[in-house]
């Protein structure tokens, strides 16, 4: 039987161990990583950044880490890495 494991995301932040209720970040859209919401979005999906994989390659600068896909995406880098942690 295989283990279910699942990560809190924030959706005010988009960051990872806590939830909107109790965010005391800025809201940042999950797509584009700037102060506005999904809903207001416009970015188109060649220019997605990640902002959980953009502060992950900023605390490990000698890993290369893709940050160009949107934080809503299930495999990126710094998701899977909390996964194992």
């Amino acid at each position: 039987m295989d283990e279910y494991v699942s990560v809190k995301r924030c959706y005010r932040c988009s960051r990872f161990n806590h939830n909107h209720r109790v965010c005391k970040g800025e809201e940042v859209c999950p797509l584009y990583t700037r102060n506005h919401s999904l809903k207001q979005c416009t970015v188109a999906p060649t220019e997605h950044k990640c902002i959980n994989c953009m502060v992950y390659k900023k605390h490990h600068p000698k890993t290369q880490i893709d940050t160009a896909h949107s934080s809503l995406d299930k495999k990126y880098p710094s998701l899977i890495a909390v996964l194992e942690k």
